[in-house]
């Protein structure tokens, strides 16, 4: 499960908000039509060949079923996270102090480390290289690290897992409907909480993934 929601639920945050170590220290505004782009959007569109375009075909319907598998989590952001601006609070900005304090360290941590530090427009996983500095040479970011990427991989697990409960309830439900009888009051309570419970626990998900990064950033 903890593999299946990293292809999944973490594969759709990052694809949809970006990873949080970028929006972190650049204001992302974003309305709901750049959020379905950000998804669906394929890296190297080019088709000149023919398995260049199929390559693309699978990336789209890996895509699609993905979104059939968390079908709850992906409605409720393009709804109730757009509607009541949750998306905006997932992807704030930190303070302009914080940032140029950070973004100074990670340019010192370069000139130390003696590599380049990438430019701001390079997709370059840089930050990667901060955490494992951090985690190794700062101890008391250990625990932190720890305890957040413990949790992150936690929530995120039974945000899949409360996915695909929610799918097979409404399946099921739909295939025994009988509109000569009246509501069963007890598969809707089912449904509702399966899909709260894992637009909730995605939440979580992206709160500590957020904390991870913020924080070894925070430590450099």
């Amino acid at each position: 499960m903890a593999y299946l929601s990293s292809i999944t639920v973490e594969f759709a945050s990052n694809k949809i908000f970006g990873y949080p170590s970028k929006y972190l220290l650049s204001e992302k505004r974003q309305d709901w039509k750049s959020l379905v782009f950000n998804y669906f959007a394929t890296e190297g569109t080019s088709s000149n060949t023919f398995f260049k375009g199929v390559k693309l075909v699978m990336k789209f319907l890996l895509k699609l079923i993905v979104v059939l598998l968390i079908f709850p989590v992906l409605f409720s952001i393009f709804t109730i996270g757009y509607i009541f601006d949750i998306n905006g609070f997932i992807c704030r900005q930190l303070d302009s102090y914080l940032c140029e304090t950070i973004i100074g360290k990670e340019y010192l941590l370069a000139k130390m480390l003696n590599i380049k530090h990438p430019d701001v427009n390079e997709e370059c996983d840089y930050h990667r290289i901060i955490l494992h500095y951090v985690y190794l040479n700062i101890a008391s970011s250990q625990r932190k690290t720890d305890n957040y990427i413990a949790l992150y991989g936690f929530l995120r697990s039974i945000c899949l897992i409360s996915c695909m409960a929610f799918l097979v309830v409404l399946v099921l439900s739909l295939k025994t409907i009988d509109f000569s009888a009246p509501f069963d009051i007890h598969i809707i309570g089912t449904l509702c909480f399966l899909y709260f419970l894992s637009y909730l626990t995605f939440l979580g998900f992206v709160k500590f993934y957020r904390k991870l990064h913020g924080t070894s950033d925070m430590y450099i």
